[in-house]
């Protein structure tokens, strides 16, 4: 096998495959992906969707724990990751929501970054996604009305879903008792209200679509696309003796040839360009170890200026700046869990099969012989609310004076113009700040909520898409290849907390509604009825806050002096030929489940590279 290649991308995952597919469609090129994971093509637990949370923990789950949150009484959250081809995408709600067309036309017109604004996004949904019918009638089975228009023949499917639980029609009632209104065009860009929401499931087999059955799958025969599974870089590798410094290849590991250590070190060589594609906390790890002293490879010396500035030395070139601490957000969630009447079907059976083998056995054989039932689906409610929505008076003027009085000395967002956009976006009447999801099954770990086999639950998720909190990622001087050190920065800034009091509040206004009430059989367990007071439920957002999983804005398209790391052209800043192609990059967080977004990101990637090496 070569060990030169035009492209060498690292990481093989939502992103990774994409990208590097999308370049070996010129048979002159040569493309390598370095993934840490396996190779699970032929897995059946990944394909059936049904298995989304029971996927957590799996040999394709390379998850970490955070440091304990202060903010949120030294809660240490884990947070899956995805692990082997296909990234993140193998373990994934896998709903595909794209984020209204303001939030991407911020990208351009607030943050100057050139060309990325919702005109080009579209451009790259149509690339990466289609519209498939999972079966006749699918439309007017679930109110849905998607624009085709939207979507082009890519190779992620939209499908509609086989099964509804009968509990979502109940949800969707008491949200229309609220001047909620069904969306039949939801999770498209107009989000408000409530929809069921479309999903990358294949309509003929009913198998989870990945980056890897989508985009490597059709095209492993390519002799130009080279994979190496479990494989971890450790480090790219810079010619300094010119400026800006040239990427020359990465350094890995291979983890399955059962040598020694020295033996399993490797080098692959960039004849034009290294991408990182690891993800919103790998890459960053990555960028790190890739501007430690040469000498000290194991040491992890970093020189700390300010709490918020990495200063990577390189030997012979003086000092290379790229602020990477303080720009890591998420999509924090506080869950509230509901018993339900035991006579509606519910998605328990998923997670304890042993309370009902002859049900389990009816739904696995309804899933193999028409693709339907439980195991066809994944959570389908999703509703977005502006904050008059949701929250009183009162609470949107305290709201937004914290927002008005708010400063890059004041938060931990070091980007003026990140927060000046958060800023305008609170002042904006219809710009979303609150995210619910309903979902038809037990959640563990709430107070109150110890799981009974012969019950029914659901939960409803309150999901902030807009945090002013920010946490931090960074190598862990112990460990340095290993897992970094991950602090989520959870609920550091006051201003979220008073936006998911407010949340919390709603949800329980929500599951009290009639069709909730009295024909679901509503009973809260978690938090309990008689948490009212704003101090009772910031004790309970204390048990019961999590984050969605959506790591973003590591390695910030922001300008430099914004403390960004890529530029518009996603070429990190210092190099000629090192670029990042993943949620890392997105600046800002979205109001909506990111995959989608990173798939257009892939895209627009490729197109960006096809046309920095064309005629050269």
């Amino acid at each position: 096998m070569s060990s030169s290649f035009d492209f060498v991308i690292i990481g093989g995952g939502t992103a990774g495959l994409a990208l590097a597919v999308r370049l070996a469609e010129d048979p002159t090129q040569s493309v390598c992906v370095l993934e840490v994971g396996k190779d699970f093509a032929n897995n059946e637990d990944i394909k059936v969707p049904g298995n989304y949370m029971t996927n957590f923990g799996k040999e394709w789950d390379g998850g970490l724990l955070s440091i304990p949150q202060k903010d949120l009484a030294n809660k240490v959250i884990y947070n899956p990751r995805g692990k082997g081809l296909g990234g993140s995408s193998l373990l994934n709600w896998i709903q595909l929501i794209r984020a209204p067309a303001m939030e991407y036309d911020a990208f351009e017109s607030d943050l100057r970054a050139k060309g990325w604004n919702a005109h080009e996004f579209l451009r790259y949904f149509k690339k990466s996604q289609s519209l498939s019918r999972s079966e006749a009638g699918a439309e007017s089975k679930h109110g849905l009305t998607p624009d085709p228009t939207l979507f082009g023949d890519g190779p992620i499917l939209n499908t509609f879903p086989r099964f509804t639980p009968a509990i979502n029609e109940f949800y969707y009632e008491a949200c229309a008792a609220l001047n909620i209104p069904f969306n039949p065009t939801g999770g498209n860009g107009n989000n408000s209200g409530v929809w069921p929401a479309l999903a990358a499931i294949h309509p003929d087999t009913g198998e989870r679509v990945s980056s890897a059955s989508a985009y490597l799958e059709p095209n492993r025969h390519k002799r130009n696309l080279t994979i190496i599974t479990e494989a971890r870089a450790t480090r790219v590798i810079f010619d300094e003796s010119v400026k800006p410094v040239v990427a020359k290849g990465v350094v890995y590991e291979l983890q399955s040839d059962g040598k020694g250590p020295e033996s399993r070190l490797n080098t692959v060589h960039a004849k034009k360009e290294v991408i990182l594609c690891a993800g919103a906390i790998h890459t960053p790890q990555l960028l790190e170890l890739s501007g430690l002293h040469r000498d000290l490879p194991q040491s992890c010396v970093l020189t700390i200026q300010q709490e918020w500035e990495i200063i990577f030395r390189f030997v012979g070139l003086g000092t290379f700046h790229l602020r990477l601490a303080h720009v890591r957000q998420e999509h924090y969630s506080t869950l509230s869990l509901f018993e339900t009447d035991p006579r509606i079907e519910s998605y328990d059976i998923m997670f304890n099969p042993s309370s009902d083998p002859a049900l389990m056995a009816k739904h696995k054989q309804e899933y193999a012989d028409k693709k339907s039932g439980i195991f066809s689906t994944v959570p389908l409610s999703f509703s977005y609310f502006p904050l008059k929505t949701f929250a009183s008076p009162e609470k949107i003027d305290k709201i937004k004076q914290m927002v008005a009085s708010a400063s890059t000395t004041t938060t931990s967002i070091k980007s003026a113009s990140s927060l000046a956009l958060l800023q305008k976006w609170m002042e904006d009447e219809d710009a979303y700040q609150l995210e619910l999801v309903m979902v038809p099954h037990y959640v563990p770990f709430l107070p109150n909520g110890e799981f009974d086999a012969a019950k029914r639950y659901c939960f409803i998720s309150a999901i902030l898409p807009h945090t002013f909190s920010r946490g931090s990622i960074h190598t862990n001087p112990s460990d340095p290849t290993g897992h970094p050190i991950l602090d989520l920065g959870a609920f550091e800034n006051d201003i979220d907390r008073e936006v998911m009091v407010e949340a919390i509040r709603f949800v329980q206004k929500l599951a009290a509604q009639p069709s909730m009430r009295d024909r679901a059989g509503i009973r809260a367990l978690a938090p309990s009825p008689d948490v009212k007071t704003d101090e009772e439920i910031n004790e309970y957002i204390n048990l019961a806050s999590f984050t969605s999983y959506h790591p973003i804005g590591t390695a910030a398209m922001l300008a430099r002096e914004e403390f960004g790391v890529v530029d518009p052209e996603l070429l990190v800043y210092g190099t000629a030929n090192l670029r990042v192609a993943d949620a890392s990059i997105i600046p800002v967080h979205i109001s909506a489940h990111p995959q989608a977004t990173v798939y257009a990101i892939a895209e627009k990637a490729a197109d960006i590279i096809k046309a920095a090496w064309k005629g050269k």
